[in-house]
């Protein structure tokens, strides 16, 4: 799976909603997932981080984002992001700075001037999911089975109810496959790599008073027998452990961010 690929579902992920089944689970995760699009800022921490074995063994591989983030309608959002990129072993970290006009990146402390034709992609993401906070939705609540709550202790300074269970890898998949895997998958592929996973677990952390989103993580030990066909489509992720976590801080205070001092242009 490509680096642009990962950070697509990282960022279909940041902006999708949660739910689940059982009695007390499915109150709090669907008033969590009606309640996620009422998130516009905060400060973000998401990590996708895949441990290859068998004859792919290696170096883990996957990215790390964070810093604070505000949402705007059809604009460039408010933020300043960390993104680093892990492979090989090595680790390599770019800062992406946005005041919702323009946008900068920095590299090796030198920070460029983001020009139009670089900026256009990123404002129509952000444009497709509302881009002021009531973005779309995803159905994560199919995703989880077998739910259970309970107290979850607190998340950035706020007392949270936490929901775990089983995650239904067939079923995200499904929704997710153009997206994280270029192409959608049949339902047959997905009953194979349901059939060929190992373990797979969902946790999700609301805030007990407001029922927004604070933590996820999921976990997903994938095995090797996976058809042929789907081998190509997954590539390293066949045999590995595959760990996503992310966690959403402060979520609606004020984020202000200052434009970089004396950028350069962006070269090419």
């Amino acid at each position: 799976m490509s680096a642009r690929r990962l950070a697509l579902l990282a960022g279909l992920l940041v902006l999708a909603g949660c739910g689940g089944s059982g009695k007390g689970a499915s109150s709090v995760l669907s008033k969590t997932a009606s309640s996620l699009g009422d998130i516009r800022s905060g400060d973000l921490g998401f990590s996708l981080l895949v441990t290859p074995r068998g004859d792919s063994a290696g170096p883990a591989f996957g990215f790390k984002l964070a810093g604070p983030f505000s949402t705007q309608k059809s604009a460039l959002p408010v933020t300043k992001v960390d993104y680093t990129q892990i492979a090989n072993g090595k680790s390599k970290t770019v800062t992406f700075t946005s005041t919702g006009t323009k946008g900068y990146v920095t590299v090796d402390s030198t920070t460029y001037e983001l020009p139009a034709s670089r900026l256009g992609p990123i404002r129509s993401v952000m444009s497709s999911f509302g881009g002021n906070g009531k973005g779309r939705s995803l159905p994560i609540d199919r995703w989880i089975r077998d739910a259970k709550v309970s107290d979850g202790g607190t998340v950035g300074g706020v007392a949270t109810d936490h929901v775990q269970g089983g995650f239904d890898v067939a079923r995200a998949a499904g929704d997710l496959g153009s997206q994280a895997l270029g192409r959608s998958l049949t339902e047959r592929e997905r009953k194979q790599l349901a059939d060929a996973t190992r373990s797979a677990t969902i946790d999700v952390w609301s805030g007990r008073q407001d029922h927004l989103l604070r933590k996820l993580a999921i976990d997903v030990d994938l095995g090797f027998d996976v058809p042929t066909d789907l081998r190509a489509a997954l590539g390293k992720l066949v045999g590995a452990r595959i760990a996503l976590n992310m966690t959403i801080t402060d979520p609606n205070r004020p984020v202000t961010v200052t434009a970089p001092l004396n950028p350069r242009p962006y070269p090419g």
